[in-house]
């Protein structure tokens, strides 16, 4: 009765909202027969779509894991299983992936986090915000890095930091119950220690840069700190110049300002992102 009640209501919603459509002129349609047999027309359209997203998802994810596996298989949390049985710890993983729009939030401050995720495209960028709404940028991560360790592996188990997407991105999402469960947990935490060590590596050098009260030092020291992990006096930044002067924890314009003196002095050179140390 209850299910007859709600086809009824919903025949009339959709009577409502195509009732400019069923007028022709002054005349309206004879009797209510035409309405329903237009709604029954516009709920099976309806649940065709509803059918045809499903399967689409499942077509997409179906392409996401075949096209990341290897990726993953590769990445640095398998380096330390032999490469004949890394399929096999992938599957005792059970990883699920998930695409993310430019902007949104993938894991939150304060989260509960028993799962781990591995950037497999795009770049991602770890916040924290406060009180007064400032927002500092703590760090940086592009593909093959791992997100939310420190907070999973924690006592508390809470996110400490907030990590938004710089860009269209997909990441591949681990409880660590499963990775606890599996045969290869041994080989799992030598690459947590070796993670976690290497960020806080990253969080030293970030100190470094902060510690230095003048603008420019902190732009060369960063500048220092890219050529050597680049190789190069030639380099990419992964950010604009407001992640930029927010991960420096300066003003943004005094930031433009600061680097068109430095490229008038022939100190840098650079085109948008692109940057060359020329001193």
């Amino acid at each position: 009765m209850l299910c007859n009640n709600w086809r009824l209501i919903f025949y009339w919603l959709k009577y409502k909202e195509n009732k400019k459509e069923m007028l022709s002129g002054q005349q309206k349609h004879k009797n209510a027969y035409d309405m329903i047999t237009l709604g029954i027309k516009n709920t099976m359209e309806f649940y065709r779509f509803l059918n045809e997203e499903k399967k689409k998802k499942s077509r997409n994810r179906k392409v996401i894991v075949m096209n990341d596996m290897k990726y993953i298989i590769e990445s640095v949390l398998f380096s330390k299983i032999e490469k004949e049985k890394r399929s096999q710890a992938l599957q005792q993983m059970d990883m699920r992936c998930k695409k993310v729009p430019k902007e949104t939030e993938i894991i939150a401050e304060g989260e509960i986090l028993d799962y781990i995720c591995i950037l497999l495209e795009g770049t991602v960028r770890s916040e924290k915000l406060y009180r007064d709404g400032d927002v500092h940028i703590i760090q940086y991560y592009s593909k093959g890095n791992i997100l939310g360790l420190e907070g999973a592996v924690s006592k508390m188990q809470t996110s400490p930091v907030s990590y938004i997407s710089n860009e269209n991105c997909v990441v591949a999402l681990i409880s660590l119950k499963n990775i606890q469960k599996s045969d290869y947990s041994h080989e799992m935490k030598d690459v947590f220690l070796e993670i976690l060590a290497s960020d806080n590596i990253k969080k030293m050098n970030k100190i470094e840069i902060l510690a230095k009260r003048g603008m420019r030092d902190r732009i060369l020291i960063y500048f220092d700190l890219m050529m050597q992990r680049t190789g190069s006096n030639q380099f990419h930044l992964n950010m604009n110049r407001e992640q930029f002067a927010r991960f420096l924890g300066v003003n943004r314009c005094a930031l433009s300002d600061e680097l068109n003196k430095m490229k008038k002095e022939k100190i840098i050179d650079f085109h948008k992102n692109d940057f060359t140390v020329l001193q």
